[in-house]
């Protein structure tokens, strides 16, 4: 590669004279493009065509100041590929990552220049996507007579939308087709934005099915949908129960059940019960002739409980149930002991025997008690206490009359403060006279002393 000088010399003979002559010829080198691609993949994937010019040497040549053209055609027409492009040094790199689908043309030029021929090249490949057909929404409940509809989305594996056909088929329980015309057993229902809807109204009890199918193409996979919904009677559960009990939380539900052809006799009714902790309890029980049923059930502890009522359905009467959301406030018991020997000048103490049902034997909360005597307020005091604890405090007071406890209990989970106040009296200590050798206490009335003179 260069200028190179070639000479064409002629030694002469008998009848001529020697002669030569030169020229200078500029050589210039070869190139040759190098792809590595995928001749088919999904637009979902992450494919990119890199590119190499080797030069006639066999090396790799810096791309970052080269001039180089590229173009990419489908089926829909030329592509802009400008922000797919992009140049390392030596390699070259189309990234096709989410291109549409379709049948694409690659052609690469690389020009001659003052130091190589050029090279072209050209590549056929294929853009592919997997389909996905789901139900986005709908109403089939299988209420014999009722309208049910399906709607379904299209889409493929980026999951943008597709507009095409989608073959529809509806079987009844005895698998007759009743979607379609009765001359076909499949109906070419069209996509908008990717969604189709479908309705019917079953009139038959049993097994209803809809069979969607987006067949196969080119460029597209196929995808199918299958979908049975049991065709029944309508059912009405009627349930009564309280919104809040008190613990230990017995709950009366008395539930009815009905049918389009009348009460529901022999049917079953169950009953869970659920926190926010997760299961608590399950109970269940069989209606009778007049299709009713009454249940108690107990729930084990204080707080919100969500209780669910259902007839889960039989071979006739699709299922029905109530979900209520029920309070169970904790018991409260605060009993108070009457002080025993409540005297003034001496050590009073007073005790209240506190008892918290349904709740964590691990809570702990505050209790905040005052005293007050006719002299006004004695102490004041806030203790921590568990959901069974004994409150105990001592004093002294030396005025004769009326106390008040006030107590209060606050952060009782699931239930308001609890507040009361008990009420005590305190009184002289008895008096003592002496008599003899024995004392006799006086407690009370009046002492009568009796002189008796000799006669």
């Amino acid at each position: 590669m260069g200028n190179y000088t070639i000479v064409f010399s002629f030694s002469g003979s008998s009848s001529y004279h020697p002669s030569n002559t030169a020229i200078r010829v500029w050589v210039r080198g070869t190139s040759s493009i190098i792809l590595d691609y995928h001749s088919e993949f999904d637009r979902s994937e992450n494919v990119s065509i890199t590119a190499s010019i080797l030069d006639e040497q066999g090396y790799p040549i810096n791309l970052e100041d080269e001039l180089i053209s590229l173009s990419l055609i489908s089926t829909s027409g030329p592509h802009d590929i400008s922000d797919r492009v992009n140049i390392s040094l030596d390699i070259l790199s189309l990234n096709l990552s989410a291109i549409p689908i379709g049948d694409y043309t690659l052609t690469i030029n690389y020009p001659n220049n003052t130091l190589r021929l050029g090279s072209f090249t050209e590549v056929n490949f294929r853009v592919t996507s997997n389909t996905s057909l789901v139900i986005i929404s709908g109403r089939y409940d299988g209420i014999l007579g009722d309208l049910h509809s399906v709607v379904i989305r299209l889409y493929d594996s980026l999951n943008d939308s597709i507009n095409d056909n989608i073959g529809v088929s509806l079987y009844a329980p005895d698998g007759m087709e009743v979607y379609g015309s009765p001359l076909t057993t499949v109906k070419q229902e069209s996509t908008i934005d990717g969604v189709l809807t479908i309705e019917w109204t079953p009139t038959r009890l049993g097994n209803y099915t809809l069979v969607l199918a987006y067949p196969a193409s080119d460029f597209y996979s196929r995808s199918d949908l299958q979908l049975i919904v049991l065709t029944r009677y309508l059912s009405v559960l009627e349930v009564a129960l309280p919104t809040n009990v008190t613990y230990p939380g017995t709950i009366s539900i008395a539930a009815a059940l009905s049918g389009t052809t009348g009460k529901i006799r022999d049917a079953s009714i169950i009953v869970t019960v659920s926190n926010e902790d997760g299961f608590v309890l399950e109970e269940s029980g069989i209606t009778n002739a007049l299709g009713t049923l009454n249940l108690e059930i107990q729930i084990p502890s204080a707080g919100k409980h969500i209780v669910s009522v259902s007839f889960p359905g039989n071979a006739r009467y699709a299922p029905d149930g109530i979900v209520s959301e029920v309070l169970v406030f904790p018991e409260i018991d605060v009993q108070f002991l009457q002080p025993v020997g409540a005297y003034t000048g001496r050590n009073v103490t007073l005790a209240v025997d506190i008892g918290i049902g349904g709740i964590s034997s691990t809570w702990s909360g505050l209790a905040e008690y005052e005293l007050s005597g006719p002299a006004g307020l004695i102490l004041s005091r806030a203790v921590s206490i568990g959901s069974t604890d004994t409150l105990e405090l001592s004093f002294v007071s030396s005025i004769e009359g009326d106390y008040v406890l006030y107590l209060t209990i606050n952060e009782i989970p699931y239930a308001h403060n609890y507040s009361s106040q008990f009420t005590f009296s305190l009184t002289y200590p008895p008096s003592e006279i002496p008599l003899d050798t024995s004392t006799t206490t006086i407690t009370g009335g009046s002492i009568i002393l009796l002189i008796v003179s000799p006669s």
